[in-house]
């Protein structure tokens, strides 16, 4: 993504992809109508788009026809459950259905740090992988592998850093 000329990538869902996140969206703190609001202003970024496929790719300004040859590959590597282009797991390889798509833009940025180093639980002193104690070295916040798990938690990380800080101080 950060080779594209504008850095953008996009986001296409089906239906029942849409519902999915959507309710992941509301989960991490969007209101349903500031995710109305994304879709009723295209012109604004982010881009949110619903409709047919030529719709979603007007609105994003993103040549139809590509778009459809994208979504044919893919179509097609789901059939197969073999992904050629991105060696894709097979599990995740899920046929769109239906005719109505969601298209949301998105930007490059940086999160969080999931996974990170391992600790001695009590004590957070950096471990190695064969749990070996490095002396005198400690972690805190989210540097410490397992603690968001897979996903960022944003209200708990500044709670997290000062209460960990403390203990490996």
């Amino acid at each position: 993504m950060l080779q594209e000329p504008n850095r953008r990538a996009y986001l296409l869902m089906d239906q029942r992809t849409w519902e999915v996140v959507y309710q992941l969206l509301v989960l991490h703190d969007f209101s349903a109508s500031e995710i109305q609001a994304y879709f009723d202003h295209p012109d604004q970024r982010p881009i949110f788009a619903r409709g047919s496929l030529a719709t979603v790719a007007q609105i994003a300004r993103i040549p139809a026809g590509q778009l459809q040859t994208t979504l044919t590959n893919y179509q097609n590597y789901a059939a197969q459950k073999n992904d050629p282009e991105f060696h894709r797991d097979p599990q995740y390889l899920q046929a769109y259905q239906g005719d109505t798509y969601y298209l949301m833009e998105q930007g490059d940025r940086f999160a969080t740090t999931l996974g990170g180093y391992f600790i001695d639980p009590q004590h957070l002193n950096l471990q190695t992988k064969d749990q070996t104690l490095i002396p005198n070295y400690f972690g805190a916040g989210e540097i410490i592998g397992g603690v968001n798990g897979n996903d960022s938690m944003p209200s708990m990380i500044n709670t997290w850093a000062i209460a960990s800080a403390y203990v490996a101080g």
